[in-house]
């Protein structure tokens, strides 16, 4: 019984580890997005994927940051990753269109438009 009481303990540790380490990226990640360093920032959130890929606000993060270093393909994968795993979130819409717009998808870009909206954004 002793052994399985120090493995549980050992299993939590490491989960809090995990845990502190995604939120270190994440905000180093922000910290590097409002200098306005977005290469290094994309960097971060990417490595905060690496440990939660299932993070929707890493990936809204790491798609603006593509976003603004026009790269557009990658920008619209991650905003889609994120409307995957919330799809609820308005202003991950609103990201979308824009960058559907980049593309020269109009019509798309209208309809997350139209999504956004109703979702109160």
């Amino acid at each position: 019984m002793g052994r399985e009481k120090e493995a549980l303990a050992l299993v939590e540790l490491a989960t809090r580890i995990r845990a502190n380490r995604f939120d270190a990226w994440l905000r180093r990640g922000f910290d590097l997005m409002d200098s306005g360093e977005h290469e290094k920032a994309c960097w971060c959130f990417e490595a905060a994927l690496e440990i939660n890929p299932d993070d929707p606000t890493a990936w809204l993060m790491r798609g603006m940051m593509e976003q603004e270093l026009d790269r557009n393909e990658e920008a619209l994968f991650s905003l889609e990753r994120s409307l995957d795993l919330d799809p609820q979130r308005a202003t991950t819409w609103a990201l979308v269109a824009e960058v559907m717009e980049r593309l020269g998808r109009t019509d798309e870009a209208r309809l997350c438009r139209e999504t956004a909206a109703k979702l109160g954004l």
